[in-house]
């Protein structure tokens, strides 16, 4: 079901980067499991964005053709979407398109040329009707070759982040269900926007959905805060009531939310490739402290990953809210593609 929130792409979160290609532009956004069933197959062939969220994803395929597939789905308005490698200078278009009414698209590239690049990274990117301007989603994503074969590269972090997320998948009763807000009055609140959000809603993976979409849409990330280097009101009903808070903040009313409505939910925290990273990948940063959080919640009998935080495009800055969009690259991903920019560490 199509969603029929109005949603504009705007400002990207981190940085913009101009593509001299085609006179197009190319604005870049870093925000991106259970068990998901893409560890079942072939990961080296296939990357997906999830393998459960059917609304908002990508799946790219290496065809034993040689042909680089692309399909998926954006639930965002998009008019278009491009996939592009960005390790050369300008970046270029390898598959461009037109985006169906119902959401869907898909194109083919020959990648045989690229059989002999040692590494190929890939951002998939979407436009809104009447601009040029591509704004990237699906980043991180890498092709390596093996003795002239393409393959997905796994992220350093992938099997790490697998062991970690395998390591405490019980669901005691009653657990993760209490609302951490001593305040009567404030927990009252919380708990009824939360009631709200999911009103005539009964399926709880579109329940986990609707409140990802409300905190994404309406709370705005402190950068004021962040580069000052002071200390943003994180608890639940502060970010509430401030309409903006740090990624603390953010998954502690996501937390807040959901557990008001009965989804079992909890506060995850680790690192994450986001602006201090600076566009580095794993191998050239210091990943050992953590630096991030987000959620995760169990429904549907599996625990689902969540980042509210990078899925939304608002920016509080210069004592200014500025509204963005918000996206779907961090609801209930694969793992495959969470741990090419999150390493899980305290669950």
């Amino acid at each position: 079901m199509r969603r029929t929130l109005v949603i504009s792409l705007v400002v990207a979160l981190l940085l913009v980067n101009p593509v001299s290609t085609l006179g197009a532009i190319i604005a870049t956004a870093v925000g991106q499991e259970s068990e998901a069933r893409i560890e079942t197959a072939d990961p080296a062939t296939v990357y997906a964005s999830s393998e459960y969220f059917r609304e908002d994803f990508v799946e790219l395929t290496i065809a034993d053709d040689g042909k680089l597939r692309i399909n998926g789905r954006c639930d965002t308005g998009a008019e278009r979407f491009a996939l592009l490698r960005v390790d050369t200078d300008p970046r270029v278009f390898l598959i461009r398109g037109t985006i169906a009414p119902d959401g869907t698209f898909s194109g083919e590239y020959d990648a045989t040329p690229l059989q002999d690049s040692e590494t190929v990274r890939l951002w998939v990117s979407f436009a809104e009707k009447g601009s040029n301007t591509y704004w990237s989603r699906h980043k991180a994503i890498r092709l390596s070759s093996q003795n002239g074969v393409l393959r997905f590269a796994q992220s350093p972090m992938y099997e790490a982040n697998i062991a970690a997320f395998a390591a405490d998948t019980e669901l005691p009763p009653g657990a993760y269900l209490s609302i951490d807000v001593p305040d009567a009055a404030e927990r009252e609140a919380i708990v009824a926007l939360a009631v709200e959000i999911v009103a005539g809603i009964t399926d709880e993976h579109e329940k986990l959905l609707r409140i990802h979409d409300w905190v994404a849409e309406n709370i705005y990330y402190d950068w004021d805060t962040y580069r000052s280097g002071g200390k943003s009101e994180t608890s639940a009903y502060a970010t509430l009531t401030n309409k903006m808070s740090v990624c603390q903040g953010y998954a502690t009313l996501t937390q807040a939310l959901l557990r008001s409505v009965g989804i079992p939910a909890r506060i995850v925290s680790g690192h994450a490739l986001g602006a201090s990273a600076g566009n580095k990948y794993w191998d050239d940063v210091d990943h050992s402290k953590s630096n991030h959080a987000w959620n995760e919640a169990f429904v549907d009998g599996r625990w689902v990953i969540v980042d509210t935080t990078w899925d939304s495009q608002n920016r509080y800055e210069n004592g200014q809210f500025n509204k963005g969009s918000f996206h779907y690259v961090y609801f209930d991903p694969s793992m495959q593609a969470f741990s090419q920019t999150h390493k899980i560490m305290t669950r």
